[in-house]
């Protein structure tokens, strides 16, 4: 087993889910017949795909055969998604941040910027896509600037540079 993402949200009024991927064989995606959804904790529970559309290097829209309608799927939000045969699927090299998007992030002091959209890999660079005082902001996101990283509360602190927020002021 192995995790390829996470639910970042709901995509229409059928049910259909957007997931935060860090899958490198993107192509490999419209072959799976199912996955796993960590629906509590410890607990994989398996789900047919009846269809996949819209994937890109950073998510995909897929359609759950259980699944039929907007309230069923927002119960799904937040899950961390699995693949039953983790060799047919390739995920991105040691910097698999994805399941980091809906995670707050904080700074070095502790201040809260916002809710994480995205993971973005930009060639060799992570960037972590943010809103911020009402704009779309890129965070440059490496294991060195971690300070930690807490997977219950949803919550990440990071080394953020001297003055890269107050560009945005």
């Amino acid at each position: 087993m192995k995790e390829i993402g996470k639910i970042v949200s709901v995509h229409g009024v059928d049910g259909d889910l957007v997931i935060a991927h860090y899958i490198s064989n993107q192509h490999a995606i419209k072959n799976l017949q199912v996955l796993l959804l960590e629906v509590w904790e410890g607990s994989f529970i398996p789900f047919f795909i009846e269809k996949i559309k819209g994937v890109s290097n950073d998510d995909f829209i897929l359609k759950f055969e259980e699944i039929s309608s907007r309230e069923a799927a927002k119960a799904f939000l937040n899950k961390r998604v699995y693949v039953f045969d983790g060799k047919s699927i390739e995920t991105s090299s040691e910097e698999e941040w994805g399941y980091l998007a809906g995670y707050e992030l904080t700074d070095q002091h502790g201040h809260s910027v916002g809710k994480i959209a995205k993971i973005i890999s930009h060639g060799m660079q992570m960037l972590i896509e943010i809103h911020y005082r009402g704009r779309e902001i890129h965070i440059p996101l490496h294991p060195d600037l971690v300070i930690s990283i807490d997977k219950e509360k949803s919550t990440i602190q990071l080394h953020i540079a001297d003055g890269l927020l107050e560009m945005w002021d």
